[in-house]
């Protein structure tokens, strides 16, 4: 029988885990199981004793048992610390990007022309010239800003996208709709736009992501068009060209956001927002279904499909009651409106023009030109149609029709495919 050696009185610096070591190498070789010198040998507790607890460092002593005992638990928290910070790089990363765009200083240059639009008001204002608007002593009352985005989703909320214009109202298009695209009743849309500071002493301008979004300025733009409100504009390169402008000119912005805020304290001595509908920029399903029947020599309708090519052909990615197009409509996707070098600017007229003509069931007789349409349309009657699925996109293609300026009659289907979809004796195309 093994003899157990003596264990030395637990001196000054030792703790309760180094008697219980002790004891146990005493126990242990009381037993016959192993010798106390092969404890010494192999035990990570011991190990770790002889390295800074024989020193009689209590504290070097229990972190340096607690590191040799969790090794692995310090590699595998070591690994997931590596692959959090590797994560958050590229969520910054994702949501600092902004659009490489190069704007114009002036869209209304782009034309080539000094028109503007048939209600003498430019649809596009750069961010300068809303603070511009915003400062200018014609327009005592300032400007209402009105932000057409959904609410920011965790991968925008901080980064460009998620930023907002000081002082606007957030005007996301299914606030006005009452079934799918459908707008809800004039006078709904008119307590809705007076509840985000519309009245009819202050210009409107709507902003969104521009070309990262779905056109919500567009349709938001639109609305306010339909319900009589003419000094409505759209901001050129949305919420990435007002932060450009506020990085580079930050003290413009400064003064916008104070100008801002006092001037939304005065009341609009005009009173409330009334509703003057202009019916010729809406159409409804009868509408498209009579233009389409009303084809002559002296009316011509040019339906334009502004959903994806896929879409057009058959594709209903987004709960369509059935897949096509509405007959002889051509099929122009909104996004089609801007230059193809990724500058984010709105193209020409002409460059529009001939997209137009050049796309998929365009009718073959289409003036060849921009210039020769407004020629054709001082005997003709050209009225151009726009729809997509709930009328969001195509209110962005009506706001760049309007914009170029498209010479006769420019309409919004907002029931658009979702509802046209929905009747039963039509089959589409």
């Amino acid at each position: 029988m093994a003899s157990s050696k003596p264990q030395p009185p637990p001196g000054p610096g030792d703790d309760e885990g180094e008697g219980e070591l002790s004891f146990a190498v005493g126990k242990n070789s009381m037993n016959g199981d192993v010798e106390d010198d092969d404890v010494e040998a192999f035990s990570p507790r011991a190990r770790a004793r002889r390295s800074c607890c024989g020193a009689r460092r209590p504290f070097c002593c229990r972190i340096s048992y607690m590191c040799v005992l969790s090794r692995s638990c310090t590699l595998l928290f070591t690994l997931g610390l590596l692959v959090m910070i590797a994560w958050f790089i590229i969520l910054h990363l994702i949501i600092r990007q902004s659009p490489n765009y190069n704007l114009v200083s002036d869209p209304e240059a782009i034309k080539g022309n000094n028109a503007t639009t048939q209600y003498n008001w430019p649809v596009f204002v750069t961010a300068r010239k809303l603070i511009e608007m915003q400062e200018a002593e014609e327009f005592p009352l300032g400007v209402t800003v009105l932000d057409a985005r959904p609410k920011p989703n965790a991968f925008t909320r901080f980064g460009p996208a998620g930023t907002s214009v000081h002082g606007s109202a957030r005007a996301y298009w299914t606030d006005f709709a009452a079934n799918g695209g459908i707008l809800k009743s004039d006078e709904q849309l008119v307590t809705l736009f007076e509840q985000r500071g519309v009245s009819p002493g202050r210009p409107v301008v709507v902003y969104g992501a521009w070309t990262e979004g779905w056109g919500e300025e567009g349709r938001v733009y639109w609305q306010l068009a339909y319900l009589g409100h003419v000094n409505v504009s759209i901001l050129y390169g949305g919420i990435y060209a007002w932060n450009e402008h506020c990085r580079d000119h930050g003290g413009d912005c400064g003064r916008f956001a104070s100008s801002t805020d006092e001037k939304k304290k005065i009341a609009d001595p005009a009173g409330k927002f009334v509703a003057k509908a202009n019916n010729t920029l809406r159409v409804s399903f009868n509408d498209v279904v009579w233009l389409d029947e009303m084809q002559s020599n002296d009316t011509r309708a040019v339906i334009m499909d502004a959903r994806n090519g896929n879409e057009y052909d058959g594709a209903t990615p987004y709960g369509s009651t059935y897949g096509g197009h509405i007959p002889r409509a051509l099929s122009f996707p909104w996004k089609s409106v801007f230059d193809s070098d990724g500058s984010g600017n709105i193209a020409s007229p002409e460059a529009i023009w001939t997209a137009i003509r050049s796309s998929p069931g365009a009718p073959s007789n289409l003036p060849p030109t921009f210039a020769n349409l407004t020629q054709a349309a001082r005997t003709t009657r050209y009225i151009a149609v726009s729809y997509c699925t709930g009328g969001v996109r195509s209110a962005f293609l009506f706001a760049t029709l309007t914009w170029m300026p498209w010479p006769g009659i420019v309409s919004n289907y907002d029931g658009s495919w979702w509802e046209y979809s929905k009747q039963s004796f039509t089959g589409g195309s």
